[in-house]
């Protein structure tokens, strides 16, 4: 009740929608919101699985910062790149002040350079593929997002960022539709990636991505069906093959889920 009474108040001060992306907001949330401390701390039992205290992540597609903020509750340092600035406003006012996580308001793609970035009202739907714009306003499941301009962003390669930042144990990629892009820029294998895929229209991208983290070195397979999960599908490691052929049986079945992430761990040699 008293909860309800300080929102209503700040809502009618015109201060909650200030506050609510900032990281005390998010954190208040937490203590009072049985659901979504439920949720967050599912993922943050996910994520400890594979990721330690003070080890680097790279949060590629960082959005509003909402794996940002489990990477660092678990201890990790975090460099994030978003190249929307909406969003990004939101991860400054959220981690701008943490000294463990790195803003950069950049993109990533397979070369240096600049592109233009295709800005959607939902700002984990902007892309810089325009076959991608096209695909998500025929979602029936995005049928009132829109599309409103379009801004040049810089592009910065992930073997650069290594080179300034350290070699991360785990990146996370969600650059809708451009992981591709992202893993062209990479020449080294990294312990541990994800990338993120819509179904059906990236699955052929995420397939020629697994041919490109195999190329890298010697990985074993696994993915989710939800971020609401935060459990493998697969009771084993799978291979790179056979992380494919499960991709292609996704496609082809109509009831199947529209969202998986694909991890990639590197063997021990």
């Amino acid at each position: 009740m008293l909860i309800r009474f300080i929102k209503a108040l700040l809502d009618k001060l015109g201060l909650l929608a200030v506050l609510r992306h900032t990281q005390l907001y998010r954190d208040l949330a937490f203590k009072t919101n049985s659901n979504l401390r439920t949720q967050i701390l599912a993922e943050i039992n996910f994520y400890s699985t594979f990721l330690k205290s003070d080890e680097l992540c790279f949060d590629i597609g960082a959005s509003l910062g909402g794996k940002t903020n489990i990477f660092y509750k678990i201890g990790g340092r975090v460099v994030a790149v978003e190249p929307d600035p909406e969003a990004f406003d939101i991860l400054t006012k959220r981690f701008g002040k943490n000294n463990k996580v790195v803003l950069l308001n950049k993109g990533v793609g397979a070369v240096p350079g600049e592109l233009l970035l295709n800005r959607s009202d939902n700002s984990t739907l902007s892309t810089f593929d325009q076959n991608d714009v096209e695909a998500t306003l025929n979602d029936v499941r995005f049928s009132t997002t829109k599309f409103y301009d379009k801004k040049a962003v810089k592009i910065e390669t992930l073997d650069n960022l290594i080179l300034e930042f350290g070699q991360p144990d785990y990146c996370k990629i969600a650059t809708v539709g451009y992981e591709i892009e992202v893993l062209k820029g990479l020449s080294k294998p990294l312990k541990t990636i994800s990338i993120t895929c819509n179904v059906p229209q990236h699955i052929e991208k995420t397939i020629e991505c697994v041919n490109l983290i195999d190329k890298l070195g010697s990985y074993r397979y696994n993915y989710f069906l939800s971020t609401l999960l935060n459990d493998f599908a697969e009771p084993n490691w799978i291979t790179g093959t056979e992380m494919k052929n499960r991709l292609v049986i996704m496609k082809n079945t109509p009831d199947h889920s529209r969202y998986i992430e694909v991890f990639a761990f590197q063997n021990h040699i």
